[in-house]
C-alpha cells in the first residue's frame, strides 16, 4: 500500500478529499474549500487496501473483500494534524458509499 494524501472537510455531513502526496495540502484545500467556504478539520497520510476475511457458511468456505483506511501524521501547510480513526471512517464511508 503506498500512502496518499488527504483532507478531510467540514459540512453537514463531513467529505474526504484524497490526492496525490506530490500535491500540497494546501493548494489541495484552497481548490475545496475557496469556493464553498468550508473548513478543513482533518488532514495527513492516508493508505487503502484491502483484507479478505474468510467465514463458513453451509456451503463451505466464504471470503469477503474489504477496505481498509489508516490515518496518520498532519499536514504542516494547513497546520492541521490527522484525527486518525476518526478521518479514516470518513475516507471508508466516502469511498464505499458516496459522500452522504
Amino acid at each position: 500500500m503506498d500512502h496518499m494524501k488527504y483532507i478531510i472537510v467540514e459540512d453537514s455531513c463531513p467529505m474526504s478529499m484524497v490526492f496525490n502526496p506530490v500535491i500540497e495540502h494546501k493548494k489541495a484545500a484552497t481548490g475545496v474549500c475557496g469556493v464553498s467556504g468550508k473548513k478543513v478539520v482533518g488532514a495527513g497520510f492516508c493508505s487503502i487496501g484491502i483484507t479478505v476475511e474468510e467465514s463458513q457458511n453451509d456451503f463451505g468456505a466464504v471470503f469477503e473483500e474489504k477496505l481498509v483506511v489508516s490515518c496518520w501524521g498532519e499536514s504542516v501547510s494547513l497546520n492541521i494534524k490527522s484525527r486518525g480513526e476518526e478521518d479514516a471512517k470518513v475516507i471508508l464511508r466516502d469511498l464505499e458509499r458516496g459522500h452522504c
